[in-house]
Protein backbone atom coordinates (compact mmCIF):
# COMPACT_ATOMS: atom_id res chain seq x y z
CA UNK A 1 0.00 0.00 0.00
CA UNK A 2 2.88 2.31 0.75
CA UNK A 3 3.68 4.75 -2.01
CA UNK A 4 0.39 4.31 -3.88
CA UNK A 5 -2.07 7.16 -4.32
CA UNK A 6 -5.08 7.11 -2.01
CA UNK A 7 -8.13 8.14 -4.03
CA UNK A 8 -10.10 10.74 -2.03
CA UNK A 9 -13.85 10.48 -1.52
CA UNK A 10 -14.28 13.59 -3.65
CA UNK A 11 -12.43 15.34 -6.44
CA UNK A 12 -11.26 18.76 -5.26
CA UNK A 13 -14.47 18.93 -3.26
CA UNK A 14 -16.59 17.62 -6.16
CA UNK A 15 -18.31 14.27 -5.59
CA UNK A 16 -18.88 11.59 -8.24
CA UNK A 17 -22.55 12.49 -8.73
CA UNK A 18 -21.58 16.03 -9.70
CA UNK A 19 -19.03 14.68 -12.17
CA UNK A 20 -21.60 12.34 -13.71
CA UNK A 21 -24.07 15.20 -14.10
CA UNK A 22 -21.32 17.35 -15.59
CA UNK A 23 -20.54 14.56 -18.06
CA UNK A 24 -24.14 14.45 -19.27
CA UNK A 25 -24.36 18.23 -19.57
CA UNK A 26 -21.02 18.39 -21.36
CA UNK A 27 -22.08 15.68 -23.80
CA UNK A 28 -25.31 17.51 -24.59
CA UNK A 29 -23.40 20.77 -25.09
CA UNK A 30 -20.93 19.03 -27.39
CA UNK A 31 -23.73 17.49 -29.48
CA UNK A 32 -25.42 20.85 -30.05
CA UNK A 33 -22.16 22.67 -30.77
CA UNK A 34 -20.97 20.07 -33.25
CA UNK A 35 -24.36 20.12 -34.94
CA UNK A 36 -23.93 23.85 -35.47
CA UNK A 37 -20.38 23.38 -36.80
CA UNK A 38 -21.56 20.76 -39.30
CA UNK A 39 -24.61 22.68 -40.46
CA UNK A 40 -27.25 20.48 -38.82
CA UNK A 41 -30.39 21.61 -37.00
CA UNK A 42 -29.30 22.47 -33.44
CA UNK A 43 -32.82 22.15 -32.03
CA UNK A 44 -33.28 18.66 -33.42
CA UNK A 45 -29.81 17.71 -32.21
CA UNK A 46 -30.71 18.93 -28.72
CA UNK A 47 -34.06 17.12 -28.61
CA UNK A 48 -32.73 13.80 -29.91
CA UNK A 49 -29.60 13.92 -27.72
CA UNK A 50 -31.67 14.81 -24.64
CA UNK A 51 -34.02 11.91 -25.38
CA UNK A 52 -31.03 9.59 -25.71
CA UNK A 53 -29.60 10.74 -22.37
CA UNK A 54 -32.87 10.49 -20.45
CA UNK A 55 -33.91 7.17 -21.95
CA UNK A 56 -30.42 5.72 -21.82
CA UNK A 57 -30.11 6.42 -18.09
CA UNK A 58 -33.33 4.54 -17.39
CA UNK A 59 -32.65 1.65 -19.76
CA UNK A 60 -29.09 1.26 -18.46
CA UNK A 61 -30.53 0.30 -15.07
CA UNK A 62 -32.00 -2.90 -16.50
CA UNK A 63 -29.18 -5.43 -16.00
CA UNK A 64 -28.37 -4.24 -12.48
CA UNK A 65 -31.99 -4.21 -11.38
CA UNK A 66 -32.53 -7.73 -12.66
CA UNK A 67 -29.94 -8.83 -10.11
CA UNK A 68 -31.22 -6.47 -7.39
CA UNK A 69 -34.96 -5.86 -7.83
CA UNK A 70 -36.35 -2.57 -6.56
CA UNK A 71 -39.48 -0.48 -6.78
CA UNK A 72 -40.62 1.30 -9.92
CA UNK A 73 -39.46 4.57 -8.36
CA UNK A 74 -36.01 3.08 -7.89
CA UNK A 75 -35.85 2.27 -11.60
CA UNK A 76 -35.95 6.00 -12.39
CA UNK A 77 -33.33 6.85 -9.75
CA UNK A 78 -30.19 7.58 -11.75
CA UNK A 79 -28.03 6.89 -8.69
CA UNK A 80 -29.50 3.46 -7.98
CA UNK A 81 -28.40 0.09 -9.27
CA UNK A 82 -25.50 -1.03 -11.42
CA UNK A 83 -25.66 0.40 -14.91
CA UNK A 84 -24.60 -1.07 -18.24
CA UNK A 85 -22.97 1.33 -20.70
CA UNK A 86 -23.73 -0.99 -23.60
CA UNK A 87 -27.40 -1.38 -22.72
CA UNK A 88 -27.85 2.32 -21.97
CA UNK A 89 -26.08 3.41 -25.15
CA UNK A 90 -28.10 1.02 -27.31
CA UNK A 91 -31.34 2.18 -25.72
CA UNK A 92 -30.39 5.83 -26.00
CA UNK A 93 -29.38 5.40 -29.64
CA UNK A 94 -32.73 3.79 -30.42
CA UNK A 95 -34.61 6.69 -28.83
CA UNK A 96 -32.47 9.27 -30.64
CA UNK A 97 -33.08 7.47 -33.93
CA UNK A 98 -36.82 7.48 -33.22
CA UNK A 99 -36.84 11.24 -32.62
CA UNK A 100 -34.76 11.87 -35.75
CA UNK A 101 -37.08 9.66 -37.80
CA UNK A 102 -40.13 11.57 -36.56
CA UNK A 103 -38.39 14.84 -37.45
CA UNK A 104 -37.45 13.54 -40.89
CA UNK A 105 -33.73 14.09 -40.34
CA UNK A 106 -30.84 11.88 -41.58
CA UNK A 107 -29.99 9.57 -38.70
CA UNK A 108 -26.41 8.78 -39.79
CA UNK A 109 -25.42 12.45 -40.09
CA UNK A 110 -26.68 13.27 -36.60
CA UNK A 111 -25.11 10.15 -35.12
CA UNK A 112 -21.77 11.33 -36.51
CA UNK A 113 -22.26 14.35 -34.24
CA UNK A 114 -23.41 12.31 -31.25
CA UNK A 115 -20.42 9.95 -31.32
CA UNK A 116 -17.72 12.51 -30.40
CA UNK A 117 -20.10 14.05 -27.86
CA UNK A 118 -20.68 10.64 -26.31
CA UNK A 119 -16.96 9.94 -26.09
CA UNK A 120 -16.29 13.30 -24.43
CA UNK A 121 -19.07 12.68 -21.89
CA UNK A 122 -17.86 9.13 -21.33
CA UNK A 123 -14.35 10.35 -20.49
CA UNK A 124 -15.68 12.78 -17.87
CA UNK A 125 -18.07 10.15 -16.51
CA UNK A 126 -15.28 7.64 -16.03
CA UNK A 127 -13.46 10.17 -13.85
CA UNK A 128 -16.60 10.13 -11.71
CA UNK A 129 -16.38 6.33 -11.53
CA UNK A 130 -12.72 6.65 -10.52
CA UNK A 131 -13.61 9.01 -7.68
CA UNK A 132 -16.50 6.80 -6.57
CA UNK A 133 -14.50 3.59 -6.78
CA UNK A 134 -16.99 1.64 -8.88
CA UNK A 135 -15.93 -0.37 -11.94
CA UNK A 136 -12.62 -0.83 -10.14
CA UNK A 137 -9.50 -2.63 -11.28
CA UNK A 138 -7.56 -5.76 -10.44
CA UNK A 139 -4.69 -6.01 -7.96
CA UNK A 140 -1.35 -4.65 -9.13
CA UNK A 141 1.91 -3.14 -7.91
CA UNK A 142 2.53 -0.85 -10.87
CA UNK A 143 3.83 2.64 -9.94
CA UNK A 144 0.53 4.35 -10.85
CA UNK A 145 -1.65 1.94 -8.84
CA UNK A 146 -4.21 3.46 -6.46
CA UNK A 147 -5.82 2.46 -3.17
CA UNK A 148 -9.27 3.30 -1.80
CA UNK A 149 -10.42 4.21 1.73
CA UNK A 150 -12.93 2.32 3.91
CA UNK A 151 -16.49 2.59 2.64
CA UNK A 152 -15.51 2.26 -1.01
CA UNK A 153 -16.39 -0.66 -3.29
CA UNK A 154 -12.76 -1.84 -3.69
CA UNK A 155 -12.24 -1.79 0.08
CA UNK A 156 -15.44 -3.80 0.66
CA UNK A 157 -14.49 -6.32 -2.03
CA UNK A 158 -10.98 -6.80 -0.67
CA UNK A 159 -12.32 -7.15 2.87
CA UNK A 160 -14.83 -9.78 1.71
CA UNK A 161 -12.04 -11.70 -0.02
CA UNK A 162 -9.92 -11.65 3.13
CA UNK A 163 -7.15 -9.62 1.49
CA UNK A 164 -7.33 -6.90 4.14
CA UNK A 165 -8.67 -6.65 7.67
CA UNK A 166 -11.29 -4.28 9.04
CA UNK A 167 -8.44 -2.35 10.67
CA UNK A 168 -6.76 -1.66 7.31
CA UNK A 169 -6.48 1.99 6.40
CA UNK A 170 -7.05 1.36 2.70
CA UNK A 171 -7.68 -1.31 0.10
CA UNK A 172 -4.98 -3.22 -1.73
CA UNK A 173 -3.35 -1.46 -4.68
CA UNK A 174 -5.33 -1.76 -7.92
CA UNK A 175 -5.30 -0.59 -11.53
CA UNK A 176 -6.95 2.83 -12.06
CA UNK A 177 -8.91 1.15 -14.81
CA UNK A 178 -11.53 3.90 -14.97
CA UNK A 179 -8.82 6.32 -16.09
CA UNK A 180 -7.71 3.82 -18.73
CA UNK A 181 -11.25 3.99 -20.12
CA UNK A 182 -11.26 7.79 -20.06
CA UNK A 183 -7.94 7.99 -21.91
CA UNK A 184 -9.11 5.42 -24.47
CA UNK A 185 -12.29 7.43 -25.11
CA UNK A 186 -10.29 10.60 -25.79
CA UNK A 187 -7.93 8.69 -28.08
CA UNK A 188 -10.84 7.25 -30.08
CA UNK A 189 -12.38 10.72 -30.30
CA UNK A 190 -9.24 11.97 -32.06
CA UNK A 191 -9.60 9.40 -34.86
CA UNK A 192 -9.89 11.13 -38.28
CA UNK A 193 -13.10 9.25 -39.15
CA UNK A 194 -14.73 10.66 -36.02
CA UNK A 195 -13.35 14.20 -36.13
CA UNK A 196 -13.93 14.57 -39.86
CA UNK A 197 -16.21 11.88 -41.33
CA UNK A 198 -16.17 11.67 -45.12
CA UNK A 199 -19.50 9.87 -45.45
CA UNK A 200 -22.54 9.77 -43.15
CA UNK A 201 -22.08 6.98 -40.62
CA UNK A 202 -18.27 6.96 -40.66
CA UNK A 203 -18.02 8.17 -37.08
CA UNK A 204 -20.49 5.56 -35.85
CA UNK A 205 -18.60 2.74 -37.56
CA UNK A 206 -15.25 4.00 -36.27
CA UNK A 207 -16.70 4.19 -32.76
CA UNK A 208 -17.91 0.59 -32.96
CA UNK A 209 -14.47 -0.65 -33.96
CA UNK A 210 -12.41 1.57 -31.66
CA UNK A 211 -14.53 1.31 -28.55
CA UNK A 212 -15.16 -2.41 -28.99
CA UNK A 213 -11.45 -3.21 -29.26
CA UNK A 214 -10.42 -0.86 -26.44
CA UNK A 215 -13.12 -2.14 -24.10
CA UNK A 216 -12.14 -5.72 -24.90
CA UNK A 217 -8.61 -5.04 -23.69
CA UNK A 218 -9.45 -2.80 -20.74
CA UNK A 219 -11.88 -5.36 -19.33
CA UNK A 220 -8.90 -7.61 -18.54
CA UNK A 221 -7.98 -5.09 -15.83
CA UNK A 222 -11.49 -4.95 -14.35
CA UNK A 223 -12.09 -6.78 -11.07
CA UNK A 224 -15.88 -6.48 -11.01
CA UNK A 225 -16.69 -8.08 -14.35
CA UNK A 226 -19.45 -10.64 -14.79
CA UNK A 227 -18.41 -13.91 -16.43
CA UNK A 228 -20.24 -15.10 -19.53
CA UNK A 229 -18.80 -18.18 -21.21
CA UNK A 230 -15.28 -19.36 -21.79
CA UNK A 231 -12.64 -16.75 -21.02
CA UNK A 232 -14.71 -13.68 -21.91
CA UNK A 233 -16.79 -11.53 -19.57
CA UNK A 234 -20.25 -10.29 -20.57
CA UNK A 235 -18.81 -6.88 -21.50
CA UNK A 236 -16.03 -8.50 -23.52
CA UNK A 237 -18.57 -10.59 -25.41
CA UNK A 238 -20.47 -7.41 -26.29
CA UNK A 239 -17.17 -5.76 -27.24
CA UNK A 240 -16.27 -8.53 -29.66
CA UNK A 241 -19.72 -8.33 -31.24
CA UNK A 242 -19.53 -4.51 -31.51
CA UNK A 243 -16.05 -4.46 -33.01
CA UNK A 244 -16.94 -7.28 -35.39
CA UNK A 245 -20.06 -5.49 -36.58
CA UNK A 246 -18.05 -2.29 -37.03
CA UNK A 247 -15.35 -4.03 -39.05
CA UNK A 248 -17.95 -5.75 -41.23
CA UNK A 249 -19.68 -2.41 -41.84
CA UNK A 250 -16.37 -0.71 -42.63
CA UNK A 251 -15.46 -3.38 -45.23
CA UNK A 252 -18.93 -3.23 -46.77
CA UNK A 253 -18.85 0.57 -46.95
CA UNK A 254 -15.37 0.59 -48.48
CA UNK A 255 -16.77 -1.34 -51.44
CA UNK A 256 -19.54 1.16 -52.02
CA UNK A 257 -19.37 4.62 -53.55
CA UNK A 258 -21.93 6.56 -51.57
CA UNK A 259 -22.12 10.34 -51.25
CA UNK A 260 -19.50 12.01 -49.11
CA UNK A 261 -20.35 14.44 -46.34
CA UNK A 262 -20.22 18.17 -46.93
CA UNK A 263 -16.76 19.50 -46.06
CA UNK A 264 -16.32 19.43 -42.29
CA UNK A 265 -13.74 21.72 -40.67
CA UNK A 266 -11.11 19.80 -38.75
CA UNK A 267 -12.09 21.01 -35.31
CA UNK A 268 -10.02 21.11 -32.14
CA UNK A 269 -10.40 18.11 -29.83
CA UNK A 270 -13.09 19.75 -27.67
CA UNK A 271 -14.98 21.50 -30.45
Amino acid sequence: MTGHVLVPTDFFGIGPSALWCAALAFGLFQAVRLARVRGLDERIAYLSAAAAIAGGLVIAQGPGLLATPMSLAGWFDSAAGAKSFYVGTAGGAALAAFVLRLAGRPIAAYFDVFVPALLAAYAVGRVGCFVNGDDFGTLTNIPWAVVYPPGSEPYAAHLANGWISSASAASRAIHPVQLYSAIAALAIRCAPAIRRPRRPGDALVAFAIGYGLCRLGIETFRADTMAASGVLSVAQSFSVALAGAGLAAWVARSRQHGPECAPVPLSPVWR
